[in-house]
């Protein structure tokens, strides 16, 4: 088992609602949601964290042998995938359905690599 730090599909605390529905919200509603609904986010992470280390731990308890992932790999994967144009071809495919895409995708990436940011992310991506 090669224990990867965070990188590829994770588990992502979001609650979504269209914008009809969203308006037929009276306003304390809204108000509260937008209020709770960062710490929902950091609550379900915490939780898939303490999760993926109770996995980790059954795994190391097992036998499985744990390595690190070294930062240069990851950063091979995440090359690879960007060759192929996964991300380009994703972005795509949503932007033909109507969908905001590449605007979605570059605030995700400006999120992810702000000095700021709760979630540190193995490798800085363009």
């Amino acid at each position: 088992y090669a224990e990867v730090p965070l990188i590829g599909a994770n588990v992502a605390g979001l609650l979504t609602i269209n914008n009809k529905t969203w308006n037929k919200l009276p306003k304390e509603v809204q108000d509260i949601l937008v209020e709770t609904s960062n710490d929902y986010t950091w609550n379900v992470y915490d939780r898939c964290l303490a999760e993926l280390a109770k996995a980790r731990k059954t795994m190391k308890d097992a036998g499985v042998k744990i390595v690190s992932v070294p930062d240069t790999e990851l950063a091979r994967w995440a090359k690879k995938l960007e060759d192929k144009g996964v991300t380009a071809k994703t972005i795509a495919n949503a932007e033909a359905h109507g969908w905001p895409a590449e605007e979605i995708a570059k605030h995700f990436v400006k999120e992810l690599q702000a000095e700021d940011a709760k979630f540190l992310y193995p490798y800085r991506l363009k």
